[in-house]
């Protein structure tokens, strides 16, 4: 397959960007957590429309909390929505003029001297759906997934923007793409009716600023220059510094995207054509990086589930490209609420089940064969299989071959399989070790025995000081061997 450069614009183009977490703690809701995030209750699929796509028992782990569960579990997936605090000036600030503006992102070029300049929105609150920022939260397994939207701001987007704005600002570790918030900065050339509404200003924006980058609170504020910000700021301030709560991978951000194609005028664009572009975005790279396309494709990474629909998926990510032609226009403009609202409770479930199984590779990598590590672990993998793992999860031929491919390609089966392997071998370590104890106990019982028949036939010690003796001399042994780990 050829890498055709064609300059695709797009109609609509977004990202979720996901951090995925675990936690160490005995809840998730600890004070500094619960100040930033609330528990959600509003469905955010479109369950109450009558077309859910999933199986009730599916969303009802999914969404227990806001399907008429009056209570959670630790069974079911916990939602929690970023709070809209008014009576918080810095929250309240955060939502007017972070969230509610767009923002810039300066992409690195060849020349050390020069960026290009790429507009964004982070999707906020009002939005349905995923958009507004969320916590999901698996607390049997103490996994979480962090999300927020990222979509285009400006009118004339095309594909290699959203290449290249997926590709550096999911990178955590080193960011080298420098974010701007215009609206966080007063205009050098604006003029105020007095120092009272100067003042006022200044201090407003210093308190947005703050709320964004705690930790650069003591550095000296300038309202007037350019507020610089990373998508590590976001992290922090979501987390709220919770040390007991770590990330997967600090290199990193999983993302799920889906862009829009308007191809009504020319039908011209073909699959030779999409194909690179959504590889590329499902593996959250650039066009430096070469595919191997034809492999890619062969190998199951991709699946078109309608006609110009191509959706791909890997380790990294999901990538979805539809693209719209004038005999199925109207088809491909629903697309994007189906994407939104059913295709993501999908992807949920199977993320979910990745993370779940990671972290429990993680846990029997640090802990030894203890019966009750390995019996917790057991009751994780059993609450996942029964809460998680299906072979059909809808109703409907096209949400079935999307949960297949992220499963193939996140690699679902084959990590179930790695924990089973790796029970078992502790289950020969267990098992092992309780073979040793019987064997030194009827060392100890043979011992015993022949100290009592050497008393009994020889009258060596007096009956009452060698059966307290033998007593005290069995229980210290038998203490011994079961204090062997």
């Amino acid at each position: 397959m050829a890498d055709k450069t064609v300059p695709l614009a797009l109609e609509k183009a977004y990202t979720f960007y996901m951090l995925p977490f675990y936690y160490e703690s005995t809840s998730i809701e600890t004070k500094g957590l619960m100040s930033l995030w609330e528990p959600e209750n509003r469905k955010i699929s479109d369950e109450g429309s009558g077309t859910n796509v999933l199986y009730p028992y599916i969303m009802e782990f999914l969404q227990g909390q806001t399907c008429g569960n009056t209570t959670d579990t630790p069974e079911t997936l916990r939602t929690f929505r970023l709070k809209v605090d008014k009576k918080s000036v810095r929250n309240r600030v955060f939502w007017e003029k972070f969230v509610h503006h767009s923002h810039v992102a300066y992409i690195p070029t060849p020349k050390e001297d020069e960026a290009t300049p790429i507009s964004f929105n982070i999707l906020s609150e009002s939005e349905e759906g995923f958009k507004a920022p969320h916590m999901f939260v698996y607390e049997s397994a103490k996994i979480g997934i962090l999300t927020f939207c990222i979509e285009l701001a400006r009118k004339e987007k095309t594909i290699e923007q959203l290449k290249l704005l997926n590709y550096y600002l999911h990178k955590i570790h080193n960011p080298i793409c420098r974010c701007v918030c215009p609206a966080l900065t007063i205009n050098k050339h604006r003029t105020f009716e007095n120092d009272y509404e100067r003042v006022k200003a200044e201090e407003y924006l210093r308190q947005a600023r703050t709320y964004i980058t705690p930790h650069d609170e003591n550095k000296e504020f300038s309202p007037y220059q350019e507020f610089d910000w990373d998508i590590r700021a976001l992290i922090r301030m979501w987390i709220a510094g919770e040390k007991h709560i770590r990330l997967f991978s600090d290199m990193r951000l999983h993302l799920f995207t889906y862009c829009q194609i308007d191809d009504t005028k020319t039908n011209a664009i073909s699959k030779d054509v999409i194909l690179p572009d959504l590889f590329r975005l499902s593996r959250c790279v650039n066009d430096k990086y070469l595919l191997p396309f034809d492999k890619i494709e062969e190998e199951g990474g991709m699946l078109q589930s309608f006609e110009n629909v191509y959706i791909a998926s890997s380790v990294e990510g999901c990538a979805f490209i539809a693209v719209s032609q004038k005999e199925n226009h109207g088809f491909i403009s629903q697309m994007d609420g189906n994407v939104r609202l059913r295709y993501i409770w999908v992807y949920m479930l199977a993320i979910i089940q990745r993370y779940t199984l990671l972290n429990m590779s993680r846990q029997m990598i640090m802990v030894n064969a203890h019966r009750k590590t390995i019996w917790d672990i057991i009751k994780v993998v059993k609450n996942t299989k029964t809460n998680c793992y299906y072979t059909d999860v809808s109703p409907y031929t096209q949400h079935n071959q999307f949960y297949q491919l992220c499963c193939k390609n996140m690699h679902i089966k084959d990590l179930f399989d790695e924990i089973q392997n790796k029970m078992e071998i502790f289950n020969l370590v267990l098992t092992e070790k309780q073979e040793v104890k019987q064997r030194q106990l009827n060392w100890i019982v043979g011992f015993l025995t022949v100290l009592q028949a050497g008393d009994a036939v020889n009258g060596i010690w007096d009956n009452a000081y060698a059966t307290v003796s033998i007593m005290v001399l069995a229980s210290v042994i038998i203490y011994m061997v079961y204090k062997i780990k």
